[in-house]
């Protein structure tokens, strides 16, 4: 069974373009929604950024403005922070990956924000990379509640380029065009993948 990547930075569409395959029967593995359940009270991560961050646990899940802005001024716990969150991640792949056999999938989508730079690219069949212009990333993500130029900049830096991206991709989705334009592309995609599978 393949393991297809996809990741893009923030603001390039990438969560509108997993949801594209999604709709066409295709699992995928949403990384960030993994996060949002572990940062629920109860659950591992909840605990480990009550031990970094305190202010940011204080409700029923940790509350990622704050903890943003925490980051923002104490870049080392956002290593911490990584260092104990991604391994949980990992394993509850490896779970999903399992089920996902069982079930007969012939290929899964792994959609990872931070693919390149956990360098979980290496664990890929093949990497989709969905990118805009600059501009257009710059517009979407300005407009995300509690977004300053300040906390995009600081973003960005944890990010490897675009351009970068672009260049080690195997195929590349442009959502600069509109949503019909970018699942044109996808269909594109998943005609390959289906070809692939089969072989």
């Amino acid at each position: 069974m393949l393991k297809i990547g996809l990741t893009g930075s923030i603001g390039m569409g990438k969560s509108t373009t997993s949801d594209m395959f999604k709709q066409q029967g295709v699992p995928i593995f949403d990384a960030d929604a993994m996060v949002h359940t572990l940062y629920q009270k109860g659950y591992q991560g909840y605990e480990m950024v009550a031990s970094i961050c305190p202010d940011a646990t204080k409700g029923d899940a940790v509350d990622r403005q704050i903890l943003s802005a925490f980051v923002q001024e104490n870049p080392h716990a956002l290593t911490a922070i990584e260092k104990q969150l991604h391994p949980l991640i990992r394993n509850i792949e490896k779970e999903f990956f399992a089920q996902s056999l069982k079930n007969g999938a012939k290929y899964i989508i792994f959609d990872i924000p931070l693919l390149y730079e956990m360098k979980s690219n290496t664990d890929m069949d093949k990497v989709i990379v969905i990118t805009t212009t600059p501009e257009i990333q710059r517009e979407r993500v300005m407009q995300r509640a509690g977004m300053t130029d300040k906390k995009f900049k600081f973003l960005l830096s944890k990010q490897i380029p675009d351009v970068e991206k672009r260049t080690r991709a195997d195929y590349i989705v442009d959502t600069s065009d509109g949503l019909d334009a970018a699942q044109l592309q996808v269909n594109e995609i998943i005609k390959i993948l289906d070809q692939l599978s089969v072989k």
